[in-house]
């Protein structure tokens, strides 16, 4: 190789694909989940529909399984189930930047643009926004002359200031950024005609103190009639990824707040995502967390993103349940009965369970060593258990009781009550191997095997 022709892009793929087969190696190595085939990923980015293909980016150092000066990896499908690995889509190539962080992908007519953070800690102005265009499908980006298109944060508010969300409304762009003022999260809200020209129009959204001193990847989208701010919330005690409800005036440039909800109750998600595709809206998150061990990053990997989730707000509740096209997916029936003791004997960890109630039901998965997680289900209540004694609950309406569990060799996502409760956890199970134990009041449960998502590697 000709050392002197290479780019910061074409190290970070080359070392990226010649770890990867280690990677694959990783008895952990997910199946059907987007991880990057070797090194580290946190946030998801740029979620977006572009040239007949779902394009799923996310926050990626290629170089070790651990954070590192940020990349965009990147990903694309044509049902939302089958995956490719498509090459890195930016590196911190450019005097303004020493990290590319997270934010949002658009389609603008003949070009895929990306509009994301760019990351500098020695530079007073430490996070300025930025794009990047693809004149070829997604395949290669070239970052815009104009860059830093929003070169400083609004006056008062924290050199925090980062995770750009773009979306289209009324013939204009508009795009919120994560940031703070006065020690209290707030979102900063700017419109323009094209995405390099942007007008700010002020604050958004702001903590009123309760809800963290910084909002990071701030996320506005409409479900169901229902205007959300999606948030990742810094320091908001007992809450990590929440929607804000409440009614976006477009022309004052402000979002009256309601209420808010958690999305999810498990400890492995952050940073949630949104992208319109049609009439729906869907969502991905990340699945870890910052301050937990990541076994895998012995196997050279570490961090993964959830399923897609498509949301509806049902009787004034954000609901998420993963998108009917992941039934393809589905390959072996192991399971399709009246009985609660099914499951006995059932093994597997790369599993769907689809389990109807008609009561109270608990259903536990387990290793070699004892319990992993532990669910229990009431018309009015779902509870989750770990082996660090820890619980987590949420209410129920009552109108749907069920539970349907994705098991992927370390991770685990529940969804319950038609979605009103989500649940995500990293698990790393002895020897591979899940047991399935169910009692009480069931009157279905189904189980299959889930198959392979990723096209095979170009390595």
């Amino acid at each position: 190789m000709n050392h002197h022709s290479e780019t910061p892009l074409s190290r970070a793929e080359s070392v990226l694909w010649a770890n990867a087969p280690a990677a694959r190696k990783s008895p952990y190595a997910l199946s059907y989940h987007i991880a990057a085939p070797s090194g580290w990923i946190n946030d998801p980015n740029g979620l977006v529909r572009y040239g007949g293909r779902y394009h799923v980016f996310y926050q990626h150092y290629p170089f070790a399984p651990q954070w590192g000066p940020m990349h965009w990896g990147h990903a694309s499908s044509a049902d939302l189930v089958h995956w490719r690995h498509e090459p890195i889509a930016l590196a911190p190539d450019q005097p303004y930047e020493k990290g590319c962080f997270s934010g949002s992908g658009a389609d603008d007519g003949d070009t895929l643009a990306l509009i994301y953070t760019a990351h500098d800690e020695d530079n007073p102005i430490k996070e300025t926004q930025c794009v990047a265009r693809s004149s070829d499908g997604g395949r290669t980006f070239v970052k815009s002359p104009l860059n830093p298109v929003v070169p400083h944060p609004p006056e008062g508010c924290s050199t925090d200031f980062r995770d750009p969300k773009v979306w289209r409304q009324d013939g204009h762009w508009f795009m919120v950024v994560g940031t703070a003022r006065e020690g209290r999260g707030c979102a900063a809200l700017y419109a323009g005609d094209d995405l390099e020209h942007w007008t700010y129009r002020g604050i958004l959204a702001e903590s009123d103190g309760t809800m963290g001193s910084m909002w990071e990847c701030p996320n506005f989208c409409r479900v169901d009639g229902q205007d959300l701010l999606i948030i990742s919330p810094m320091e908001m005690e007992g809450h990590k990824n929440i929607a804000l409800f409440g009614a976006f005036d477009a022309a004052a440039g402000r979002m009256t707040l309601d209420r808010y909800q958690e999305l999810d109750l498990g400890e492995d998600f952050y940073a949630a995502q949104v992208m319109e595709d049609g009439d729906r809206v869907l969502l991905i998150g990340w699945m870890d967390m910052w301050g937990k061990p990541y076994p895998t990053q012995k196997d050279g990997w570490a961090g993964a993103l959830t399923l897609p989730r498509q949301l509806s707000v049902r009787d004034g509740r954000l609901c998420q349940l993963p998108p009917k096209e992941l039934e393809a997916l589905r390959q072996s029936v192991l399971v399709d009965s009246d009985a609660p003791g099914a499951l006995d004997g059932v093994h597997g960890d790369r599993m769907e369970l689809d389990i109807q109630c008609g009561g109270t039901a608990e259903l536990c998965l387990s290793d070699a060593d004892g319990e992993l997680l532990r669910v229990t289900l009431t018309p009015e209540r779902a509870t989750f258990a770990l082996p660090t004694g820890r619980t987590m609950s949420r209410d129920l309406s009552g109108a749907q009781s069920d539970i349907r569990v994705f098991v992927d060799r370390c991770s685990v996502e529940c969804f319950v009550g038609g979605g009103e409760a989500c649940f995500t956890q990293r698990v790393y199970p002895k020897e591979n191997q899940f047991s399935y134990a169910l009692s009480g009041d069931v009157t279905r449960v189904r189980a299959w095997t889930l198959g392979d998502a990723f096209e095979e590697c170009p390595c």
